[in-house]
Parts: C-alpha cells; structure tokens; sequence
C-alpha cells in the first residue's frame, strides 16, 4: 500500500467532498424537475472499487447508495466498461422508493476501473396508480410505480436509447423524466472529469490510498467518540399515528447499546409492517437511524463508510423497518423515516440529552392532480402540484441553542418562491406566515410554526383532485430535560364556506372552484424547562410575535407590562414554583 502523508490525505479528503458538491451542484442546477432543483431530493456520492463509500452529500442516503452501488456490482461485475453507466430505481436492490433513480457509474484510469461515482434524483412520474407515486392507496409497489431493476443506460459511452425509450413509456411526464436523468449523467460527467485531474495531479496509487485512509479515519475519530458515552443500553420509541390506510400508533423502538467505542441501534422490536405506502426500507432506515448520532458527534467524523465499522444497525424483515417485497414504500423518506430517527433520538436523550437534537421534520402530505379529456374520452392524469414544501419549521430546540426553520434533514430545501408558484401552479397562496405560541416552550424553545393558505384554479381543461395525508404529531415526542411539545399539524379545505378538517387521509377528492387549503406544520418541541428561559430572550420573542404575552406568563413565567418591558417582581413570584413538562400555569 501506498505510504500517505497526512496532510496529502488530508487535502484529498476536502477534495473529494469538493467533487461531491459540484456534482450535486451541477445536479441541481440542470435538472428540470423541481423536486430536485428546488426541494434537494437528491444526492452525490463516491465509492471505492469494492463500494465502500468514501464522501456523500446527503447522509439519510449513506446505506441506501451503498447498498445500491453493490447490489448493481454484483450484477454487473464482469460485464462493466470504464464509460458505462447503470441506472435502477428499486427499493428491493438497495433503494428507497420506486420515484427515486440512482445512476452509478465507473470512473477509469488508462481504461482500467478503479472506483466509482453515484448519483440519486426524485423523478416526477415513473408508472403506478397515481402521477407522482405518492400512493396512499398503495398495497403493493406496482400501485405506486414501476420497477426498473439495474439496466444499462450508457454503454462505451454512449446513451443506451432502448433503454432510455423502455423508461420514458412508463412515465407520464417523458420530456421531464429525460431531462432529469440527462441532468443526472452530467453530473457523473463532471466526477469523471474532476477524477481524471485529480489522477493526473497525485496518481492512482496515492487518490486510492487517500480514499481507504478517508474511511479508516472516519472509523477511529467516530470510535474515540463513542468510546466517550457511558456504557449501557437505552430504549426510545416513536409512533406513527396511522399508516392512511387501516393501522393506527405503529410503533418504531429504538435500542442503543454503548460499548467499547461502538454502538448497536436495534429497531428489531419495531412492529409489523404497514400494508400502506409508510414501510421504509432497512438500507434508509438504517440512514434514519444514524442521523441523530452524526448530529450527537458533530460534524468532526467523515460521512463515508468507516461509520458502518462502529455502528451496527438490526432490524427485523417483515418489519415497518424491513419491510417484504412487494410492500409499498413511496412516503417513507417523511413516514417512517421520521419516526425512526425520533425513536433514536428518544433513547440518546435518556443518556446524552445535551446532544439530542430533532433531525427530520413531521412533514404533511398534500398535492393536487390535475385531470382532463384531451383525447377521446380519455380521462387524462395531466398534472400533478406539490403543496406540502409551503409547511415549514418543527425545529425543536437543543441545548443552547432555539429551534428555527426545518429540522436539519429536512432544511436541503429552501422554502419555495411563492412568485413561482403562482405562475406555474394555477393558483395562488393568499397568506403564508408564522404562528404565535406554536413552539414548543423551554430554556430553549421550539422553532414556530407556520401556516400556509393555497387556492387552485380550475381551469376549462381540467379539475384539480386533492391527496392528502396528516400526521397530526408523534404521541411519545415530547421536549428534552422538561422542555413541552410543540403544536401539532393540520390541513383543512374550505369550500363554499363549509371548512373540513383532514385529521388523517384525504384521498383524491375533487376540490370545487375557489376551494383553499390550509396548511398548519407545528412547531418544534423545546429543550429544558421554560422557566429557566432567560426573560429577556422570552421578551424578544414576544416582540416578534412568536409568543403571545399570555403564553409568557403561562409557560415561562415571565410578566411583560403593556409597554413592553418585564415586570422583575411579579416574575420572580410567578417562577416560584417550578413548571414542569406538559403542566400549565
């Protein structure tokens, strides 16, 4: 093996993080759907020759693109040129969900393979019941979408058109799908090129040996850390509230078992699995799982496969987290990946509860699909709109430091431009603001709350059906240290007066003219009790109108005079009396 300077790892370590990031870029920038240009569902990655894997954008997808990339190698292992590229989307070889692809790709060095290139996109329609694939109806994957188990999509170099044609037939949107996998070869073609700079400027030997030191370095520097938790084993559980079809409170248990520098996160006792679209698969769910222990370590330890050396994922098969082919799986990257992560974070908060941290955000679901006769009598699934990135923050709050915006999985996304919106989507959005008193109160509160009110046009070529699923709030989530919850979600449809609340599933009921939606994401949980809160911050937030002044006093004990400055004595007797988690004033 080639002897490495550190400081030479070093360096090639940032600059394999370097080529990540430009392929994502070059990804985002490219691609036409809005899913991955302006929601960020995608990810870059790089792996060794034997798909270990060296740096990744997005660590929800570190076992997942692993588990890909070997799963197509295995297939592919003796019949792989240096300029080819593989494309699949099969949640059963690796994956996460039938909407989402992932090409893999060699890289080459004097037409010999000497690692390779990964990269995954949400594509806007591929087969299935429902344009999109968000299927709550969904009890098998073929309902959700169509199955593309690894195939040839460049061969020396050049675009595999059957191939490419095989795919375009089974989507609804074929000018957008094309674009979208263009955009995503670009982006294999921008590591390849980087690749063969960095080949030229250190040599094969040399990049190959910084890879494997990358990896053995995020195993040391993860294992030196875990090797400073207590021993022992702790437990947390999160509930699904209902799987939009028949169950309700399914439950995700977490057990973390500390020792000798690593950790074993069994989720082996979670329950059956779902018959509807709320499985996740064990490569994401094992993702989910270990994104409250990088948030616990920080950002110190490489996100690569070193981390899979110390930490040890079991799951069950026929689980919510190991679900049997052919169950469907098209929400889980929301539902259960949320609540995984939340059974991981409630059991480190047992033990650890100045490093846990909410890391996925309990997002709603909610689009329209646009439907009308263009040919024939042909009705036509024309469209389909995206309202659920309108509903943002549930942020909770972590020690010494206010919960804001998105949960950290959850923030790649930008809110979306509401101008946009409104000229591609047939519709307006008449309000989108903040909550008063939705976060969760603490030492350190909950971020707030917000809520979104949206009216689609109806348009003389076609109605627009509205699908929606709520999961109102987790009932096991509350704050850490004595910190309460935060509000929960909603979505409501008001038409012609009348207002129904959706407090489950709405499945593709037509929306009459001028019908709006509301949109309510609650906030995030808070950390430590509220009365420890620092009265000034307490002041601040009640001057921005994310705390009511009756909330001050209730929560936090904290007594503001009408001309906005704190009362010190009335304070003082109002906090006499320690207020505890969920307990009002």
């Amino acid at each position: 093996m080639t002897e490495l300077n550190p400081v030479t790892a070093e360096i090639l370590r940032n600059k394999f993080d370097a080529i990540v990031a430009e392929m994502r870029a070059t990804l985002t920038s490219t691609a036409y759907s809005p899913m991955i240009g302006e929601a960020q569902e995608c990810c870059s990655a790089i792996f060794t020759e034997n798909t270990s894997l060296v740096a990744i954008d997005n660590p929800v997808h570190l076992f997942s693109m692993a588990d890909t990339a070997a799963s197509i190698l295995d297939r592919f292992q003796y019949d792989l040129g240096p300029e080819d590229m593989i494309v699949t989307n099969d949640p059963y070889s690796g994956g996460s969900r039938v909407q989402e692809f992932t090409l893999i790709a060699p890289v080459s060095d004097h037409d010999e393979i000497v690692f390779y290139l990964g990269v995954r996109g949400h594509i806007e329609d591929f087969g299935g019941d429902l344009r999109g694939n968000l299927n709550p109806k969904a009890r098998e994957i073929w309902q959700e979408g169509a199955r593309c188990t690894p195939v040839r999509f460049y061969r020396d170099g050049r675009l595999v058109q059957d191939a490419l044609n095989t795919l375009l037939l089974n989507s609804r949107a074929p000018e957008a799908m094309q674009l979208d996998l263009e955009a995503m070869a670009a982006a294999i073609t921008v590591g390849r090129r980087r690749f063969e700079e960095l080949l030229g400027s250190h040599g094969r030997d040399t990049v190959i040996a910084a890879m494997e030191w990358t990896i053995d370095y995020a195993a040391r520097r993860l294992s030196t850390l875990l090797a400073q938790w207590p021993a022992g084993r702790h437990e947390g559980i999160s509930v699904l509230p209902h799987d939009c079809q028949d169950r309700e409170n399914l439950h995700v248990r977490a057990a973390l078992k500390v020792q000798d520098g690593s950790l074993q996160i069994d989720l082996s006792g979670s329950d059956d699995q779902s018959a509807g679209f709320t499985n996740i698969t064990r490569s994401m769910a094992s993702g989910y799982a270990l994104l409250p222990v990088l948030a616990a370590v920080g950002a110190a330890v490489p996100r690569n496969s070193g981390i899979a050396r110390c930490v040890e994922i079991v799951t069950r098969p026929g689980s919510l987290v190991e679900p049997a082919y052919p169950a469907p799986t098209g929400w889980s990257v929301d539902h259960a990946g949320h609540e995984v992560a939340n059974a991981v974070s409630a059991a480190l908060a047992q033990f650890l509860p100045k490093a846990a941290a909410s890391v996925v955000a309990n997002k709603l679901l909610a689009f329209t699909v646009k439907r009308g006769i263009r040919h024939g009598n042909t009705l036509e699934q024309m469209d389909s709109y995206d309202y659920s990135r309108f509903a943002q923050g549930g942020c909770s709050g972590t020690y010494d430091c206010d919960g804001w915006g998105m949960a950290t999985a959850s923030a790649a996304a930008p809110l979306p431009s509401v101008e946009l919106y409104e000229t591609r989507a047939e519709g307006w959005i008449s309000s989108l603001e903040f909550d008063v008193d939705s976060s969760g109160p603490g030492q350190w509160r909950g971020g707030p709350g917000t809520t979104a009110r949206l009216t689609p046009v109806q348009t003389a070529d076609g109605e627009h059906y509205l699908t929606a699923c709520v999961m109102a709030s987790d009932p096991a989530k509350n704050g850490v240290a004595d910190g309460m919850p935060g509000t929960a979600n909603s979505l409501a449809v008001t038409t012609n007066g009348a207002n129904d609340i959706i407090e489950k599933t709405f499945l593709d009921m037509t929306l009459a003219g001028g019908a709006e939606i509301t949109l309510t994401m609650g906030g995030g949980a808070g950390w430590g009790n509220p009365f420890n809160r620092d009265p000034q911050l307490v002041l601040q937030d009640v001057l921005n109108d994310y705390v009511s002044r009756d909330a001050a006093r209730q929560h936090y004990g904290v007594a503001i005079r009408a001309d906005d400055t704190i009362d010190d004595a009335e304070t003082a007797r109002l906090r006499q009396k320690p207020l505890r988690a969920g307990e009002a004033r």
